[in-house]
């Protein structure tokens, strides 16, 4: 019998698993183990409040009292691209964000298959940096500073493949929604100008570390499935095309 590594590897890879390989809740079984890029243990938010709150890339997000949702980011730190020469962006070489990782995958002896999530979003990281209008306008007023701002996200998700490369994880899974219901939030073309070439780059790194890669978008995006084929990646997981 194969290892859930082994299981699920064959799968993406069309290797021919034993059986097909599932994520369930704990009591039902499941084939993977996650683990996260925790928050810069040196860091404190200048504002943490029930109503409204400080994340380490400097956003200030805000909510009703009482609202269990996140909320939504009221204070855009790079509003203004004039500001990007001094802002601070947050520091994912740091080892200490990775021991509770570290920690998971030692006790993983059942040899589950390690997903872990990367700071990889180039969308809505650029929105909460930028404001939502300021991300999908950029491309057309701003081009050689978003191709800036993408080039400094990589980097980011960079240092934190690497990171979770030395820990021996399988894969790593991020989160960008690029569709509304009956079309992507931006021309393919766009896409493809400023956005591919980003994934690429952290795919194609992830794979010479021996990761699979998985992306999570919602909306309708099958005009953009052959760009992220293209940048390399493995795993596309859909909520809203049937």
């Amino acid at each position: 019998m194969m290892t859930s590594r082994e299981r699920v590897t064959r799968a993406v890879t069309f290797q021919g698993p034993d059986r097909v390989p599932v994520e369930l809740p704990e009591q039902f079984g499941t084939d993977f183990v996650r683990v996260n890029a925790y928050f810069d243990p040196d860091w404190q938010p200048k504002i943490q409040t029930e109503t409204e709150w400080e994340d380490e890339w400097g956003s200030i997000w805000h909510r009703l009292s009482g609202d269990i949702s996140q909320g939504q980011v009221k204070h855009f730190p790079l509003s203004d691209y004039e500001l990007l020469d001094d802002y601070v962006f947050p520091d994912y070489k740091k080892r200490s964000r990775y021991q509770p990782a570290k920690k998971i995958v030692a006790e993983n002896t059942d040899q589950k298959f390690v997903l872990a999530k990367v700071p990889l979003s180039f969308i809505h990281r650029l929105e909460y940096l930028r404001g939502h209008e300021q991300a999908w306008t950029d491309p057309y007023l701003f081009p050689d500073q978003l191709n800036r701002l993408l080039d400094k996200l990589a980097d980011i998700a960079i240092d934190a493949i690497d990171n979770f490369a030395e820990l021996g994880v399988d894969g790593i899974f991020s989160n960008d929604d690029w569709g509304i219901q009956d079309r992507p939030h931006v021309n393919p073309d766009i896409f493809r100008e400023f956005w591919a070439p980003r994934y690429k780059r952290v795919y194609h790194h992830a794979h010479k570390k021996g990761i699979l890669t998985f992306l999570h978008s919602c909306g309708y995006i099958i005009d953009l499935l052959p760009h992220f084929i293209e940048a390399e990646l493995d795993v596309i997981q859909l909520d809203q095309q049937e």
